[in-house]
Order: structure tokens, then C-alpha cells, then sequence
């Protein structure tokens, strides 16, 4: 049985989300199919990526379309509202089609990412261009008059980060408004994305950086605990709140390190092996590989550094961080339920924390 009809059985409440797993559980034994991995829920086959491409080709001719009606040529540097509002409009229609009707994962994606542009650029162009509409002729002026006006500059550079921070804004509640009508967790993910962006602007630095992976962990794990069995659509919000979370935490810790200790330095490295060890430790037990898979490259970088630094041979330096990091991937990804079952020995089975960390059968 296909896991969409069992987790739109669970939605139903025709069967529970124990039973959903179960059931899960079994199909893939009768078919041969291996239950260690984290289904990945945004792809179903292969005519979803067929489609996808299609749609992307599509709204690019829209788009030119578009812009020769508005003014006559190709142009996206003008009246942007006149492309862009027609395309989001496309953008929503074909998402009740492809998402609310036929549930294809891909192309829904393709379709909230298209709506998000689409909707901070409007805002955007809008805004911007009633901020030159009030400054533009006294700069103008200034320009032609070769004299200086601060005062106009510094207006100008104010509203219109202003206007970023509203398109931001405007771009998120789009995103937030698309899984209120299309429940798509995908749209969680551009909707952090939107308002990180925002908190940078007003504040940026690696503060902030850590801050917003906090704050998007939080919602992550949350979504987790009412689904402990992820036999619903709430843990795919959770899969791409911690897909968001995971290098925000990463990049912040590792911004806030170099800053105490100095780039390069020995003691980053070390300090970054460490981080990514405890973020290892919590995949692991929250069972969410989002959090390992996108600090690898920065837990790579942080080992090759070790090596090249304690390191006395060439074959240690380059083989060396090589053996590690592949070894630790492989007895990860093949001993992934073993491991969890050893580090969640004594946690309890039952109750909130259960919910949390989901205990191995």
C-alpha cells in the first residue's frame, strides 16, 4: 500500500498513526524493502521531475510573455508588478490543480517557490516605487544641479530597506497563506527562510544566525512530538523546519567560534568537530538526519583541517580526514537503529519525552 493512502487514512481518523506505522511496517517487509531510512516526502517518481521542469520552462515564457504585453520587449527591470502579479496569480491556479487536486510533491514545490518570488517581488517593485515616486525628482535634481543632498540619499537608502523588509514580510505571509489552503510542508521551509532573511536585516550577525536555528529547532522538534510515529503530514513540517534549523545552527556556532578564537586557528576546528559531535548526538536521538546530512560539509572541512594540522604525512593528510569522515558516515547510515537504540537506553518509552525522542522498537 502506497504511504500517501495510509497517511490520508490516519487524516481521515479511519485508522491511527500506531496502525499507519504498523501497517508501513509490514508492506515494506512483504516487498523486500528496507525500514532504516527517513522517508524523503517531496518526490513520487519520475514524471514529477518530468513536470517540474516543465513548469519551470513555462512560467520563463509566461514571464516573457508578460513582459512584451506590459512595454513591448523583455524587460524585468520595469513595472515589475505587471509581470509579476500575473505570474503569482498562474502560480496559485495551477498549485489547486497540481496541489490540492492531484497531490504531486515536486511540482507543488516548484509552484510555492515561484509563488513566494512572485509575491516579494510585487511587494517589493510596489513599494519601491512610490519611495522614488516621493524622492526621485529631488534627487534628480541634485544629479543635473551637481550638488550634494545627503538628506534625499539617506531617505532613500532608509525606505527602501524598509521596502526589503516588507517584501520579506509579504513574501512569508504568501508562503504562510499557501499551507493554510495547501498544507504543504515545503512552504514551512520558505517561510523561515523568509523571515530569517528579515531578522537579518534588522540585526545581522551570527547572534541572530543561532537565534533563528533555535527558534526554527523548536518548531521542528514540536511538530515531531505530535508525531512520533511520522505517519502524518505534521512530521514532514517538522523534516523541513529542521532542514532550515540545522545550518542556521551550524553556520551561527561556527561564525560565534571564529569569532572568540580567530579564523583558522586550531582551536575553531576543534570546536566545530565538537558542535557537529552534539548535533550528531541529537539526530540521532530526536531520529532526524536533516541536522547531520546538512552539517557534513562543514564537519569535512573542520576534520581536513585537523589532519592538515596534527597531521605528519601526506598520506595522513589526505587520506586521513577521508577514512574518518567516510567511515562515520557509513557506521552511521548502516548501524543508524542500533546506535539509537544504545544511546536512548534508559530514556522513558512513554510519555512527553517518548514523544521527543521516539524510542527504537
Amino acid at each position: 500500500m502506497e504511504r500517501e493512502k495510509l497517511r490520508a487514512a490516519v487524516e481521515a481518523d479511519v485508522i491511527t498513526a500506531d496502525q499507519a506505522t504498523r501497517l508501513e511496517a509490514m508492506f515494506r517487509t512483504t516487498d523486500g524493502e528496507s525500514s532504516e531510512g527517513e522517508p524523503l516526502r517531496f518526490l513520487s517518481n519520475l514524471n514529477d521531475v518530468f513536470l517540474s521542469i516543465g513548469i519551470v520552462i513555462l512560467f520563463g515564457g509566461l514571464a516573457a510573455a508578460f513582459s512584451i504585453l506590459a512595454f513591448g520587449q523583455v524587460s524585468f527591470g520595469q513595472y515589475a508588478p505587471m509581470i509579476s502579479i500575473p505570474l503569482a496569480l498562474t502560480a496559485w491556479a495551477c498549485s489547486e490543480y497540481f496541489c490540492a487536486r492531484r497531490k504531486m510533491l515536486l511540482p507543488s514545490i516548484v509552484l510555492c517557490i515561484i509563488w513566494t518570488i512572485c509575491v516579494g517581488v510585487s511587494v517589493f517593485a510596489i513599494l519601491s516605487w512610490s519611495v522614488f515616486q516621493e524622492n526621485g525628482s529631488a534627487l534628480a535634481a541634485s544629479v543635473f544641479t551637481n550638488s550634494s543632498n545627503d538628506d534625499v540619499i539617506d531617505a532613500i537608502i532608509s525606505e527602501s530597506r524598509s521596502t526589503v523588509i516588507f517584501a520579506f514580510l509579504g513574501a512569508a505571509l504568501g508562503t504562510l497563506g499557501f499551507y493554510l489552503r495547501f498544507r504543504l510542508p515545503f512552504s514551512l521551509f520558505l517561510t523561515a527562510a523568509c523571515l530569517v532573511a528579515v531578522a537579518l536585516i534588522l540585526s545581522a550577525g551570527f547572534v541572530t544566525l543561532l537565534v533563528c536555528g533555535l527558534i526554527s529547532l523548536g518548531l521542528a522538534i514540536w511538530f515531531d512530538s505530535m508525531d512520533p510515529e511520522r505517519a502524518t503530514r505534521l512530521s514532514d513540517n517538522g523534516f523541513w523546519l529542521h532542514v532550515a534549523a540545522a545550518p542556521l545552527l551550524v553556520y551561527g556556532i561556527r561564525g560565534l567560534i571564529e569569532i572568540n578564537f580567530g579564523s583558522g586557528s586550531a582551536m575553531v576546528h576543534i570546536g566545530l568537530v565538537s558542535v557537529l559531535a552534539v548535533l550528531a548526538v541529537l539526530s540521532l536521538a530526536l531520529n532526524r538526519r536533516a541536522l547531520i546530512i546538512s552539517g557534513l560539509v562543514t564537519f569535512g572541512w573542520a576534520i581536513w583541517n585537523l589532519f592538515q594540522t596534527f597531521g605528519d604525512g601526506i598520506l595522513i593528510k589526505v587520506a586521513g580526514p577521508l577514512l574518518v569522515v567516510g567511515a562515520l558516515i557509513v557506521l552511521l547510515g548502516s548501524g543508524w537503529k542500533t546506535v539509537r537504540r544504545a544511546l536512548l537506553t534508559g530514556f522513558p518509552k512513554q510519555g512527553a519525552m517518548a514523544r521527543v525522542f521516539p524510542p527504537e522498537a
